[in-house]
């Protein structure tokens, strides 16, 4: 009987690449780099419906050797990934238990290749963690313990340390799956109480329809307005020392329709856009990671997507498939982090790290630098963009490192949202990033 492979465990890695592959994107590859030091390839069996994950984590793989055409290299199988430490991971079991709130249906999901099914159960005034394998085993964990229970039934089951790598992963990963759905929760709830004021979020619509139908008859069918305006675009808070932001404003959807870039949203983001407000407005309990979610998937449709599939157009008839070393396809989903390395070889960021912190931090913004574009796809870039007939055109292309800089936060403010990393300070970040303000000094 062979030795089963062994299992190394890096910290804070950089995702340098990430891109969903094989039949139906089910599997992810990924280049991984530590510090500044060359990247090397990983594949990440089914997991291609988690993409993008995280830019920074800390990693858990198997060494492959792979052969290819007689060249021989060393790629890593990722088996499991967390946040860095400093993160908060997800609290699913320390969180008290709503009254008549039914319990999380069972979650499956992979990992090391292998399908699991976990949920949370009720044990006396307890939370309990189950995860079920392959073989029918159930792995049982309760909050604050060293030592779980593994077996088929808690008859015959053993005491299993559970700070062992291998069920350390696991459990991160069974959390994971289940903060997500968690997450999905939520969101359709608060969807379901604003259903229930229909006829004023129609009203509502209504309004906003007016106010940007006359906006755009003024701005985005003037050819002269887009070209000759650039300096419309908002200021970015690049303040290297950002102080304590005053008590946030409340969110007006009429500020962010009525403010350039943001224009011409589409339906579906109008949608999103009412729903964040009221949520984030909300006089009791505003829930700020929801809204966050919403705010961050509205610019993520209406600049991130919308750019790609007029560039898919744009490359096509000039026989080019790919951009930046990124393939260019009709029907893919880009997501945030793929734009701000077309747009900038630098550009300001946010310590992912410091994101979870309760205060707003001293030392929260960091420089990414990159290389490895050329100058002709750079170029490439720019005639798209001098033709784009579209209101975000002109900032892109005029004040490309603001752009980057601006959709970079975006894109780490609603990586920490995914693990519920978001509270006020957070969201006033974020606000300020989408309607183009200042934080409050």
């Amino acid at each position: 009987m062979e030795n089963p492979d062994p299992v190394f465990w890096t910290s804070n890695v950089r995702v340098v690449e990430q891109q969903a592959i094989g039949q139906n994107q089910a599997h992810l590859k990924v280049l991984l780099a530590k510090g500044g030091g060359a990247g090397i390839k990983a594949i990440a069996w089914r997991w291609g419906e988690y993409r993008p994950i995280p830019s920074l984590v800390d990693v858990a793989y198997r060494l492959r050797l792979n052969e290819w055409n007689g060249t021989k290299s060393v790629e890593l199988e990722l088996i499991g990934i967390r946040l860095p430490t400093g993160i908060p991971q997800p609290e699913l079991l320390v969180k008290p238990v709503e009254a008549n709130k039914p319990a999380l249906a069972k979650v499956e999901f992979y990992y090391d290749t292998l399908p699991y099914l976990c949920s949370i159960s009720q044990v006396g005034e307890s939370k309990e963690l189950r995860i079920r394998n392959p073989a029918g085993q159930i792995l049982a964990i309760q909050p604050q313990q060293k030592r779980g229970l593994l077996g088929t039934s808690r008859k015959d089951a053993q005491e299993v340390d559970i700070s062992q790598p291998f069920y350390f992963n696991l459990i991160q990963a069974a959390l994971t799956a289940l903060e997500l759905i968690e997450q999905g929760q939520r969101i359709q709830e608060k969807e379901w109480l604003i259903a229930e004021k229909d006829q004023q979020i129609a009203q509502l619509n209504e309004q906003l329809s007016e106010k940007l139908s006359e906006q755009l008859n003024q701005e985005v069918r003037s050819p002269n307005s887009l070209s000759e305006e650039p300096a419309h675009s908002p200021t970015l808070p690049l303040s290297k020392s950002p102080v304590k932001p005053e008590p946030p404003q409340a969110l007006s959807p009429e500020k962010i329709l009525n403010s350039s870039p943001w224009l011409c949203l589409s339906a579906q983001s109008q949608k999103d856009l009412i729903a964040a407000c009221k949520i984030a407005n909300a006089t009791e309990s505003p829930d700020h990671i929801s809204a966050a979610v919403l705010l961050c998937d509205a610019v993520e449709r209406d600049v991130v997507q919308a750019l790609f599939k007029k560039l898919y157009q744009f490359l096509k008839d000039q026989g080019i498939s790919e951009l930046g070393g990124i393939p260019i396809k009709a029907r893919r989903k880009y997501t945030l982090e793929v734009l701000p390395p077309l747009l900038s070889t630098e550009w300001r960021s946010l310590h992912l790290d410091k994101l979870a912190q309760l205060q707003l931090p001293a030392d929260l913004y960091s420089t990414v630098t990159i290389e490895g574009i050329s100058e002709r796809d750079r170029q490439l870039l720019k005639n798209f963009l001098v033709q784009w007939d579209y209101p975000i055109a002109p900032w892109l292309l005029h004040q490309p490192v603001e752009a980057a800089s601006r959709i970079d936060q975006i894109y780490r403010l609603k990586m920490a949202a995914t693990v519920g990393a978001i509270g006020v300070w957070q969201f006033e970040l974020l606000r300020s990033l989408v309607t183009g303000e200042a934080l409050n000094h």
